[in-house]
């Protein structure tokens, strides 16, 4: 069988290193534990959505770094943004993977659900915080005693914008809150809750472009920022209804999922075309990522999202299910399984730190005086692919310092048991702090975390807070979650052992 010749190739041939048997090994290992049930297909779309976005902002430093911002504003960057932008996968997969959740008989209490999803996303983003927090304090100190008269603008640069990806941690939080109760609205109206949602998305995208009347209502964007990628993670649902891997049969052989590239080329071209509609007829951007020059949220659909990048997610999803029966065989292979096992076990790590191995490298660049090429130049595009070799290179040096946060039980949640609507309320309550928190400080970032200075957010310039704020809610909401993993860990007295297994049921 092909598929067997391909597990047992190089295990023990005469010829092969010591290095090469042990690696075969340690996949085929990785491979007989990993369940038949799992998708492994989501695993692979989670790690490359992150690395994906990984890559793509070294580049983006590196065009900043330039400033001319001629590159950025090029049609052919523009048109790269359609393939960098693929946030939207990440948010559909927590949907596949929370439906299989909530959808098995023994799901947990929605308290547990919350906090467990919470621990995995906040440990590798405090320890960051934390991290960059010092560096932030003790540089304004050196200003303050006059060590040195100012911060080197790539330090400056550094602090304020290296917790700016958090804000997916944030957003996701929010829609982590959010996904029982769509889960349950899933399953009662099915296609008609989706089409709620974006009717939800239009909707403030009218009021804030002004398509009614007046000159339109940007901070309404904000609104967005939950409904378009709540609108995505409930893609995921109908993902994993259409792709759910079916029981083995008796005989040991396994049904197709009912998913279908026919399906999948239905949304491509339906998203795609949409969204290609909006952007030829100049009703939305056709910016996908906010290109330096286009940050302004009206020159991209991104800060903050719009219904086109609703419709580019639609799309991208589509090619997604193209793709999946190819990449779902090369995922049998041992060795491939295993790396992306071994990629998703840092995911979370290497995506924090990858702006500071960014600056890093960057801060040498600019040590070494070294004149950078045209933007766009040969000797440019040679620079680029120099820069995220040496961005990789340190990154993997970062996370093998920092990937203990992966397992850090921030929260104590794997001590938790049962909850209950109280904990339930409690969970409400202290997630969507901790995610509002996240996001305040990806918005301003922690150069002025000391001082209190307020700083327009991103997202919304007609809105300022200082990244005290966001430093002190994210705090408030952390020790929230962790008083709440520490109420649901004591045993239940028994004679309330049935009361208890009622509200956790509801």
């Amino acid at each position: 069988m092909a598929g067997g010749l391909d597990r047992d190739a190089g295990c023990d041939r005469p010829g092969s290193s010591g290095a090469r048997r042990r690696l075969t090994r340690a996949a085929l290992a990785v491979d007989a534990a990993t369940p038949t049930s799992r998708d492994r297909y989501l695993d692979l779309l989670r790690l490359v959505s992150l690395v994906v976005v990984v890559l793509a902002h070294w580049a983006l430093v590196l065009v900043v770094l330039d400033g001319t911002q001629d590159l950025a504003r090029s049609p052919l960057a523009v048109a790269s943004t359609w393939l960098l932008m693929v946030m939207p996968l990440f948010f559909a997969v927590g949907g596949a993977t929370h439906a299989r959740t909530l959808s098995r008989a023994d799901r947990p209490p929605y308290a547990r659900f919350v906090l467990a999803r919470a621990e995995r996303l906040l440990g590798p983003v405090v320890a960051l915080l934390g991290v960059w927090a010092a560096a932030s304090a003790l540089a304004s100190g050196a200003v303050a005693l006059g060590v040195v008269g100012s911060l080197p603008a790539p330090v400056a640069l550094a602090v304020d914008n290296v917790s700016t990806p958090l804000w997916f941690v944030g957003v996701y939080l929010l829609v982590v809150v959010l996904a029982p109760a769509m889960h349950a609205l899933h399953r009662r109206h099915r296609v008609a809750t989706l089409l709620a949602l974006v009717a939800a998305v239009v909707a403030v995208d009218a009021v804030r472009f002004g398509w009614l009347a007046g000159d339109g209502v940007p901070v309404a964007g904000l609104a967005d920022l939950v409904l378009v990628w709540l609108t995505i993670h409930q893609l995921g649902f109908v993902w994993y209804d259409r792709t759910a891997l079916p029981a083995i049969r008796p005989d040991g052989s396994r049904p197709r999922p009912t998913g279908s590239v026919r399906v999948g080329l239905v949304l491509l071209l339906l998203g795609w075309g949409t969204a290609g509609v909006l952007a030829a007829t100049g009703a939305y951007p056709a910016d996908m990522q906010g290109l330096p020059g286009n940050e302004d949220v009206a020159g991209n659909n991104f800060l903050p999202p719009t219904a086109a990048l609703l419709a580019h997610g639609v799309g991208l999803l589509g090619l997604a299910l193209v793709l999946r029966p190819v990449l779902t065989r090369v995922l049998r292979v041992p060795v491939v399984w295993l790396t992306v096992v071994s990629g998703s076990r840092v995911l979370m790590t290497l995506f924090c730190w990858h702006l500071t191995a960014a600056y890093l490298v960057v801060g040498v660049l600019l040590l070494t005086g070294l004149a950078l090429p045209a933007a766009g130049s040969v000797a440019w595009w040679w620079l680029l692919l120099g820069v995220e070799v040496a961005c990789a290179a340190v990154l993997a040096g970062l996370v093998a310092l920092a990937r203990r946060g992966e397992d850090w039980a921030l929260l104590g949640a794997a001590r938790s048991t049962v909850g209950g609507r109280r904990a339930a309320l409690v969970a409400v309550a202290a997630a969507t702090t901790t995610a509002v928190g996240v996001y305040l400080v990806s918005q301003v970032g922690l150069d002025g975390w000391l001082d209190g200075t307020p700083e327009a957010l991103r997202a919304a310039p007609g809105l300022s807070v200082s990244s005290t704020v966001g430093v002190v809610v994210l705090g408030l909401g952390v020790l929230g979650l962790r008083a709440l993993a520490g109420s649901t860990s004591r045993p239940q007295p028994p004679a309330r052992s049935v009361s208890a297994s009622r509200s956790t049921s509801t």
